[in-house]
Protein backbone atom coordinates (compact mmCIF):
# COMPACT_ATOMS: atom_id res chain seq x y z
CA UNK A 1 0.00 0.00 0.00
CA UNK A 2 2.90 2.64 0.06
CA UNK A 3 2.32 2.93 -3.81
CA UNK A 4 -1.11 4.89 -2.94
CA UNK A 5 -0.66 8.45 -2.93
CA UNK A 6 -2.77 10.85 -0.32
CA UNK A 7 -4.47 11.40 -4.26
CA UNK A 8 -5.45 8.29 -4.87
CA UNK A 9 -7.44 4.92 -3.63
CA UNK A 10 -6.47 1.37 -3.96
CA UNK A 11 -8.65 -1.16 -4.40
CA UNK A 12 -6.77 -4.42 -2.94
CA UNK A 13 -7.95 -8.04 -3.64
CA UNK A 14 -6.84 -10.92 -2.21
CA UNK A 15 -6.92 -13.91 -5.07
CA UNK A 16 -7.04 -17.27 -3.38
CA UNK A 17 -5.82 -19.29 -6.56
CA UNK A 18 -2.82 -17.49 -6.64
CA UNK A 19 -2.27 -16.92 -3.04
CA UNK A 20 -0.77 -13.45 -4.03
CA UNK A 21 -2.14 -9.64 -2.94
CA UNK A 22 -2.78 -7.72 -5.97
CA UNK A 23 -3.52 -4.04 -5.77
CA UNK A 24 -5.19 -1.40 -8.35
CA UNK A 25 -5.01 2.23 -8.14
CA UNK A 26 -7.12 4.71 -8.63
CA UNK A 27 -5.85 8.27 -9.30
CA UNK A 28 -8.43 10.71 -7.77
CA UNK A 29 -7.76 13.29 -10.38
CA UNK A 30 -8.91 11.19 -13.22
CA UNK A 31 -11.92 13.46 -13.76
CA UNK A 32 -12.70 16.58 -15.53
CA UNK A 33 -14.09 19.04 -13.47
CA UNK A 34 -17.61 18.41 -12.47
CA UNK A 35 -18.99 22.02 -11.95
CA UNK A 36 -18.55 25.04 -14.44
CA UNK A 37 -17.37 28.13 -13.73
CA UNK A 38 -18.74 30.35 -11.36
CA UNK A 39 -20.57 34.01 -11.41
CA UNK A 40 -19.68 34.76 -14.42
CA UNK A 41 -20.52 38.45 -14.96
CA UNK A 42 -20.83 40.80 -18.11
CA UNK A 43 -20.41 44.47 -18.60
CA UNK A 44 -20.59 46.79 -22.04
CA UNK A 45 -17.92 48.43 -22.51
CA UNK A 46 -19.16 50.14 -25.44
CA UNK A 47 -20.50 49.26 -29.07
CA UNK A 48 -17.56 46.80 -29.68
CA UNK A 49 -16.13 45.62 -26.39
CA UNK A 50 -17.16 43.46 -23.21
CA UNK A 51 -15.63 42.70 -20.02
CA UNK A 52 -16.16 39.40 -18.92
CA UNK A 53 -15.94 37.93 -14.93
CA UNK A 54 -15.65 34.50 -13.66
CA UNK A 55 -14.45 32.29 -10.80
CA UNK A 56 -13.20 29.30 -11.01
CA UNK A 57 -15.48 26.75 -9.82
CA UNK A 58 -15.49 25.15 -6.59
CA UNK A 59 -12.13 23.74 -5.12
CA UNK A 60 -13.87 19.97 -4.36
CA UNK A 61 -15.31 20.19 -8.03
CA UNK A 62 -12.47 21.26 -9.85
CA UNK A 63 -11.07 16.96 -9.31
CA UNK A 64 -6.95 18.72 -10.04
CA UNK A 65 -5.54 21.84 -11.33
CA UNK A 66 -7.62 24.11 -13.82
CA UNK A 67 -5.20 24.63 -16.80
CA UNK A 68 -7.50 26.76 -18.98
CA UNK A 69 -11.06 28.05 -19.39
CA UNK A 70 -12.75 28.32 -22.62
CA UNK A 71 -14.78 31.13 -23.81
CA UNK A 72 -17.50 31.14 -26.80
CA UNK A 73 -18.89 34.35 -27.38
CA UNK A 74 -21.38 33.55 -30.38
CA UNK A 75 -23.86 36.41 -31.96
CA UNK A 76 -27.47 35.68 -31.87
CA UNK A 77 -30.22 37.01 -33.95
CA UNK A 78 -33.26 38.97 -32.54
CA UNK A 79 -34.90 35.88 -31.73
CA UNK A 80 -32.03 34.81 -29.45
CA UNK A 81 -30.94 31.92 -31.81
CA UNK A 82 -27.88 31.70 -33.25
CA UNK A 83 -26.71 33.32 -36.42
CA UNK A 84 -25.48 30.96 -39.00
CA UNK A 85 -25.42 33.41 -42.03
CA UNK A 86 -21.69 33.76 -43.22
CA UNK A 87 -22.65 37.51 -44.09
CA UNK A 88 -23.76 38.18 -40.20
CA UNK A 89 -20.57 38.06 -37.18
CA UNK A 90 -19.09 35.32 -36.28
CA UNK A 91 -18.64 33.54 -32.91
CA UNK A 92 -15.25 34.05 -31.27
CA UNK A 93 -13.41 30.78 -29.21
CA UNK A 94 -10.87 31.67 -27.26
CA UNK A 95 -8.81 29.32 -24.52
CA UNK A 96 -7.01 31.49 -21.29
CA UNK A 97 -4.68 29.51 -19.60
CA UNK A 98 -5.01 29.61 -16.00
CA UNK A 99 -1.88 30.56 -14.06
CA UNK A 100 -0.02 27.76 -12.40
CA UNK A 101 0.73 30.18 -8.94
CA UNK A 102 -2.70 30.74 -8.41
CA UNK A 103 -4.19 29.80 -5.57
CA UNK A 104 -7.44 27.81 -6.10
CA UNK A 105 -9.79 30.03 -3.82
CA UNK A 106 -8.42 32.98 -5.85
CA UNK A 107 -11.31 35.44 -6.49
CA UNK A 108 -11.95 35.73 -10.29
CA UNK A 109 -10.68 36.36 -13.99
CA UNK A 110 -11.52 39.60 -16.40
CA UNK A 111 -11.07 39.20 -19.75
CA UNK A 112 -11.87 42.12 -22.09
CA UNK A 113 -13.27 41.04 -25.70
CA UNK A 114 -13.27 43.37 -28.50
CA UNK A 115 -13.58 43.48 -32.12
CA UNK A 116 -17.74 43.00 -31.26
CA UNK A 117 -19.89 44.52 -33.52
CA UNK A 118 -22.13 47.68 -32.93
CA UNK A 119 -26.02 46.88 -31.51
CA UNK A 120 -25.63 43.17 -31.82
CA UNK A 121 -26.89 40.29 -29.39
CA UNK A 122 -24.39 38.20 -28.39
CA UNK A 123 -24.59 35.37 -25.70
CA UNK A 124 -21.39 33.94 -23.53
CA UNK A 125 -20.91 30.41 -22.29
CA UNK A 126 -17.25 29.71 -20.13
CA UNK A 127 -15.80 25.92 -19.58
CA UNK A 128 -13.05 24.91 -17.01
CA UNK A 129 -10.60 22.35 -18.23
CA UNK A 130 -8.27 19.92 -16.59
CA UNK A 131 -5.86 17.71 -18.31
CA UNK A 132 -8.85 15.26 -18.27
CA UNK A 133 -11.69 17.40 -19.94
CA UNK A 134 -13.84 20.27 -19.73
CA UNK A 135 -16.49 20.85 -17.09
CA UNK A 136 -19.86 21.55 -17.97
CA UNK A 137 -20.58 25.11 -19.59
CA UNK A 138 -21.64 28.03 -17.44
CA UNK A 139 -25.15 29.19 -17.33
CA UNK A 140 -25.38 31.17 -20.85
CA UNK A 141 -25.45 35.07 -20.80
CA UNK A 142 -26.87 37.22 -23.35
CA UNK A 143 -25.91 40.79 -23.62
CA UNK A 144 -26.19 43.48 -26.72
CA UNK A 145 -23.39 45.41 -27.45
CA UNK A 146 -24.05 49.46 -27.92
CA UNK A 147 -25.23 51.34 -30.99
CA UNK A 148 -22.57 53.32 -32.61
CA UNK A 149 -23.46 57.17 -32.02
Amino acid sequence: MDQCSSSAIAFCLVSRIYFRFDCVIFDLWLLAPNGPPRNVQLEVLNSTAVSLNWEPPLPENQNGEITSYLIEITPLNKSNTHITSETEPSSIRMSIDAPRDRERSAPNYRKIFTRLHPGTFYSVIITAKNSKGDSPLSQPLSFQTKDNG
